[in-house]
């Protein structure tokens, strides 16, 4: 029983990692084939969960925590309440049960890592595996891809009239640029023994191009420096002038331009309140980040107990997401489910290396402002999770909490 809760829980960690990163491939600027990982990874948890009722009854032995055992609870009620007042709904001919239902078990998925396997070596090595292979596949594609032998340019976004962007396995350059400076932090603060490397894993967070990665480097870097890691913000300086230097003028000169625009819309905002003079397909972060005061129900009840799991996709009466990172906890699973989540949050925000808090803080700042065709729902959790187990190979093997059920 050990051996098959311990093995699925590795096989769950390594699916549920490529559900929320590597979901899509996709050719050319936007054509995009999803992959079923997530429907493999429900498969496997309920898996799990069988093997965890069996443990329970033949162990007579608790396995889950009061805590993360109330969070699951609140979870399940918010999910019933949300099917009973929404049964017999559709959603573009799909019936609103499956939406939520699908949308809940996911949310259990990232929860169930969140909560309750918050230290476990198995999960470190296989996070530092997947950086590695995920950083030379990609930069493997991109090679491939200037010497002619990739004509679907699988892995690079190239926009025929401009420099071609690495994206890796990730559906858009602004996603991959988030986990390729994740990559090049694990080479700068922890295998650091191979200049080599980080230049490479430097330069493929370069070649993504992208305004979104280059926020996230910049604030992770600021935090570094309210974090008083003079020693570690000084050695990242070279690196930040080098960006600048590496990045083509016309994408530089674009990015200047949008992030400028970005703060003339912050303060119209703050000058004129009007909801209305914002649209949110326009892709805008700041709009993005706006408009989702603008569709976040204020009414007591539901900000208190949210909308349930799929609850957006009534409110848009569309297959569509706009609520990201910590508003999304809200709108859809309310006051009290982001209260739960918070305190795991810190929980784990206290067990990573300090050294790598910046790095979490910089993420939970991005969420807030989550374009399109990234990570949608409690996926950040899992992102933030991911950060927290890579900094635990700084730590020695005695000192983990191994899981064993």
């Amino acid at each position: 029983m050990t051996i098959n809760i311990k093995n699925l829980s590795s096989l769950l960690f390594i699916v549920t990692i490529f559900s929320v990163f590597f979901n899509q491939l996709t050719f050319g600027i936007s054509t995009r084939i999803s992959i079923p990982f997530r429907y493999i990874e429900i498969l496997i948890f309920l898996s799990l969960i069988f093997f965890y009722v069996v443990s329970l009854i033949y162990k007579r032995k608790n396995l889950i925590p009061i805590t993360t055992f109330i969070l699951f609870l609140w979870l399940f009620l918010v999910f019933i309440g949300n099917i009973l007042v929404n049964i017999g709904v559709s959603i573009n001919e799909t019936p609103f049960i499956f939406i939520s239902f699908f949308i809940w078990m996911h949310s259990l998925v990232i929860i169930y890592f969140f909560s309750i396997l918050r230290k476990n070596v198995d999960f470190i090595e296989i996070s530092i595996k997947l950086l590695k292979f995920h950083l030379f596949f990609s930069i493997f594609l991109y090679l491939i891809y200037l010497l002619g032998l990739n004509p679907l340019s699988f892995g690079v976004h190239d926009p025929a009239d401009n420099w071609p962007r690495m994206r890796g396995l990730f559906p858009e350059p602004s996603h991959y640029s988030i986990f390729a400076w994740v990559t090049f932090m694990y080479f700068f603060l922890i295998d650091t023994k191979s200049n080599l490397m980080k230049i490479i894993s430097f330069l493929a967070f370069t070649l993504s191009i992208s305004a979104t990665g280059v926020v996230f480097a910049l604030t992770n870097i600021f935090f570094i420096f309210l974090f008083r890691n003079f020693r570690y913000f000084f050695y990242l300086i070279p690196f930040s002038i080098l960006l600048f230097f590496i990045i083509p003028e016309n994408y530089f000169m674009r990015d200047v331009t949008r992030v400028y625009q970005e703060l003339l819309l912050i303060n119209e905002f703050i000058s004129n309140s009007n909801w209305q003079n914002f649209d949110y397909t326009n892709g805008s972060r700041v709009i993005l980040f706006l408009t989702q005061f603008y569709f976040l129900e204020f009414n007591p009840l539901i900000l208190l107990f949210g909308m349930g799991p799929g609850g957006q996709t009534i409110l848009l009466d569309d297959l569509q997401d706009v609520f990201n990172g910590p508003i999304y906890i809200i709108a859809e699973f309310g006051l009290i489910g982001f209260f739960l989540i918070s305190y795991f949050f810190l929980r784990i925000y206290k067990s990573t290396n300090i050294i790598f808090r910046p790095l979490i803080l910089s993420y939970v700042f991005i969420s807030f402002f989550n374009p399109p065709g990234g990570n949608f729902g409690l996926d950040f959790l899992l992102i933030i999770y991911f950060i927290h187990i890579i900094s635990l190979k700084l730590r020695p093997k005695e000192e983990f909490d191994i899981i064993r059920a």
